[in-house]
């Protein structure tokens, strides 16, 4: 990873049209009430993750972006116990979003998207570290596998070492701690 900050300048094909014709699709392809297509449309981190390939100039940001996005809608609606966090996620924290694939474009916005993702991740986890040791949910910070303070630093440093307008539009630093990762857009699901 790159240790100096750097401006990262290129032309990006995310727009709210994209944006708009994406959850679209995913709306359509997920059987969304039209409540829930304006939620998901309202949605930071699901905004976020579809925008990354645009905004880093990957191969194929289209595709890319839908298959990342069907994977995020499974870990929220019917699939999403499979997706919750377990003891071998643990050694890193980017393991979760292993799932998101990208070919080609700049790897630094990449890596400062899903810095932001799992920023939102951590805090997700430290909102909910009482309520998954009484569910006996599986919870890295309620365990003491991950220090809190210490890994939102470390996200922090990763997201502050690229600058990204456009990323920052959607979501930063400061906002995506207070977003919740699925509930607050989709009520209904839970």
């Amino acid at each position: 990873m790159t240790t100096q900050k750097q401006e990262v300048t290129r032309a990006t094909q995310w727009t709210e049209s994209t944006w708009s014709a994406i959850t679209d699709q995913v709306a359509q392809t997920f059987r969304m009430t039209e409540e829930e297509k304006e939620g998901l449309y309202k949605h930071e981190i699901a905004q976020l993750l579809a925008s990354i390939p645009y905004l880093a100039g990957c191969d194929n940001p289209g595709r890319t972006s839908l298959a990342n996005l069907s994977i995020y809608m499974m870990s929220i609606r019917a699939g999403k116990s499979e997706f919750n966090a377990t003891a071998s996620d643990d050694a890193d924290i980017m393991s979760r979003l292993d799932l998101a694939q990208f070919t080609g474009g700049d790897t630094r916005i990449v890596e400062r998207g899903l810095a932001l993702i799992a920023l939102n991740m951590v805090a997700d986890y430290q909102r909910d570290v009482v309520f998954d040791i009484a569910n006996q949910k599986h919870n890295p910070i309620a365990t003491g596998a991950w220090d809190y303070a210490a890994v939102v630093d470390d996200l922090v440093r990763q997201i502050d070492l690229v600058e990204c307008e456009e990323m920052d539009r959607i979501a930063t630093k400061e906002t995506i701690v207070n977003k919740f990762w699925n509930a607050e857009f989709f009520p209904s699901w839970f």
